[in-house]
């Protein structure tokens, strides 16, 4: 009697897999590779705003452009920032599935410390954006570029805060408790 494989019998095996509880460590720097890529991103798109133009004002006083616009910077922290606090979600989601392992504990408390992180981020970025408003200029920008470039970051960044506690801390589906 001759033995069938798994190749004889037309069974393909499975592709590796990466484990569970590694790859929720990895989803957080993951976003956080994407959030250094924003922040560089971002500060290379500030190079290209024109602060101050002198030859506008036939008094010679130079007149504060950044004041009346709207930066891409702005959008694109916010982005890099969303990235960072979706992905640590997402790798604690992950996590709370990857069963009962010392390296699944860890790989949850990891995912929570990285949730808290982002979330720390995403506080302090809003902050900035309101301090950078009001550092902007000693006149005040036009309501809609005020609305476009100050208050819808800080509101999308409020939003984002309170989706990922919801999502992390209140609407748990799992068994396991946070030490």
């Amino acid at each position: 009697m001759t033995e069938k494989t798994e190749a004889d019998s037309g069974l393909q095996a499975k592709p590796a897999r990466l484990p569970t509880a590694a790859s929720a460590i990895l989803l957080p720097l993951v976003g956080l590779t994407l959030m250094w890529v924003a922040t560089i991103s971002s500060s290379y798109s500030d190079l290209f705003v024109q602060v101050y133009d002198c030859a506008a004002n036939p008094s010679g006083n130079c007149v504060n452009l950044a004041a009346e616009s709207v930066h891409a910077s702005t959008f694109i922290t916010l982005a890099g920032i969303a990235a960072l606090n979706l992905s640590a979600l997402f790798g604690r989601k992950v996590a709370q599935r990857a069963g009962n392992s010392k390296f699944a504990e860890a790989a949850r408390g990891f995912t929570t410390v990285a949730i808290i992180a982002s979330l720390i981020s995403a506080v302090f970025a809003a902050l900035g954006v309101f301090i950078q408003h009001l550092n902007a200029s000693q006149e005040a920008p036009s309501v809609i570029v005020s609305l476009i470039g100050t208050y819808l970051p800080i509101v999308l960044y409020a939003v984002l805060v309170l989706f990922v506690v919801l999502q992390a801390f209140v609407w748990k589906k799992g068994d396991h408790d946070d030490e």
